[in-house]
């Protein structure tokens, strides 16, 4: 998965902007894209300072979250499929090569990949940018007892999402949801846990080779996670608020209240 908008380190400089509420540091260079091009680009907004913008979250429902995607509700084990009420899970019924320009000795193949995906503790509610797969739908849901968690999207079909194109979500615990392909999402984003069992639900003190009880709330949240096994590396667009577009201009950072915050 795409893991966009957690926080990034910078470098503090002590020229300040007006009309900022909150003024963070723009990612460092060591985090920018590595070609001589980019590079140089990269140490340019390095310099820039960010403008902190709040979204506040309104609880996920299945009715507000269908522009991007399904909220997975429990059904019957009998229950006959049902198109109308269940996600439509696209991209995993063919055979990609990991990309259009590999070699043959360099391509490999993309299955589904259904895992348990393990996200650091203190990732935190801010984020500079925002993420999309094309190929495939993505379904999430966190897995610790009382987990609830954060998600911005932006609609298929925008170019460059800025503000007025982002909405955010809160999401409860054990909620599965299913984003289409091309929703943009930064997240999922979640206050640090408090215990292991708040961040994953038991199945972290099964695994990671530590021993059954070494496992605490700062090993990471877990997620489940279906995509597919190159969704990252091959279909993964990216933009940033403060080098895409009009961030160049007016470079942001988001932070995702709780509703109510």
């Amino acid at each position: 998965m795409s893991t966009a908008g957690a926080p990034r380190a910078g470098k503090r400089r002590n020229q300040t902007r007006n009309n900022c509420r909150s003024i963070v540091v723009e990612a460092a260079a060591a985090e920018q894209p590595s070609s001589s091009s980019s590079s140089s680009t990269s140490k340019k907004h390095n310099h820039r300072r960010r403008r902190r913008v709040p979204l506040v979250a309104t609880p996920i429902t299945a009715e507000s979250f269908s522009p991007f995607g399904w909220v997975v509700s429990p059904r019957g084990n009998n229950d006959d499929f049902d198109p109308s009420a269940e996600p439509l899970l696209e991209g995993f019924g063919n055979v990609f090569s990991s990309s259009p320009s590999s070699s043959s000795s360099s391509s490999h193949s993309s299955a589904p990949r259904l895992y348990v995906m393990r996200l650091e503790a203190d990732r935190g509610r801010t984020f500079t940018d925002i993420a999309r797969h094309d190929r495939v739908t993505q379904t999430l849901c966190s897995l610790g007892a009382s987990t609830p968690w954060l998600l911005a999207v932006a609609r298929p079909g925008v170019r460059r999402p800025w503000e007025p194109d982002l909405e955010a979500f809160s999401v409860p615990p054990r909620t599965l949801i299913t984003l289409k392909k091309g929703t943009w999402h930064a997240g999922p984003l979640f206050d640090a846990p408090r215990s292991a069992e708040e961040a994953q639900g038991g199945v972290g003190r099964s695994g990671g080779g530590r021993g059954a009880n070494a496992a605490d709330a700062s090993d990471g949240v877990d997620f489940l996670n279906l995509e597919l096994s190159d969704t990252n590396n091959a279909d993964r667009t990216l933009f940033d608020f403060g080098r895409d577009g009009r961030g160049k201009e007016d470079p942001v950072e988001f932070e995702v209240l709780w509703p109510g915050e």
